[in-house]
């Protein structure tokens, strides 16, 4: 799972610093709020249906995944451990420029960990938003904490060793997958498809 930045504190008056902590952080607007956990549900009759999960963006933001993802196309990128970031980031200059070349077209970034304490999302939360500055980065990154295996199951993901790149149609139906590190040629396939697929405004 991923790691966060700040290793939770244990001990009930350590808790309790940290709960009033919170609180006045969240009331100050410099964190977010720690989200939820929530078990991932299948969406329809069709085995390539993205699976229903909450998450939240590193702007604080709940968000319905897949029904409030925004674009027309959508690529998600899914990630399992803290150490696959630097799997994901040669993928972004890329998609970033597809993104700003084809209309309607959005892609994400989904962290999924395991189900874990109110306290463990919010330093895991806010130790991932500290690290990601830009607000447009920040409302593309959305956290899942949610039962790993089963999403894995709903999604056909055998392995949580590696990156996987799903490309979304408009039912929000996964047609394309793509795994791993970065090379031309899979952004080439992969960007086919976007663009095959692309709603012109």
């Amino acid at each position: 799972m991923f790691t966060p930045i700040f290793t939770p504190f244990r001990g009930s008056i350590v808790s309790a610093i940290c709960a009033i902590s919170l609180g006045l952080l969240l009331v100050s607007g410099g964190c977010i709020s720690p989200g939820n956990n929530s078990a991932p549900v299948a969406t329809g009759a069709s085995s390539n249906a993205f699976p229903g999960v909450e998450g939240i963006n590193l702007l604080g933001q709940i968000i319905q995944i897949p029904n409030q993802l925004m674009g027309q196309p959508v690529v998600v990128i899914i990630a399992f451990k803290r150490e696959q970031q630097e799997v994901i980031n040669p993928w972004l200059p890329p998609l970033e420029e597809l993104e700003r070349n084809t209309p309607r077209f959005r892609f994400y970034e989904l962290p999924v960990i395991y189900e874990v304490s109110m306290m463990e999302r919010f330093w895991i939360n806010n130790g991932m938003r500290s690290g990601i500055p830009g607000e447009t980065s920040r409302s593309r990154t959305i956290t899942v904490y949610t039962d790993r295996e089963k999403f894995m199951q709903l999604t056909g993901i055998s392995s949580a060793d590696n990156i996987h790149l799903f490309v979304l149609n408009a039912n929000k139906e996964i047609v394309y997958r793509e795994t791993g590190a970065f090379t031309p040629e899979k952004f080439t396939a992969l960007s086919g498809v976007v663009k095959g697929m692309a709603v012109q405004p």
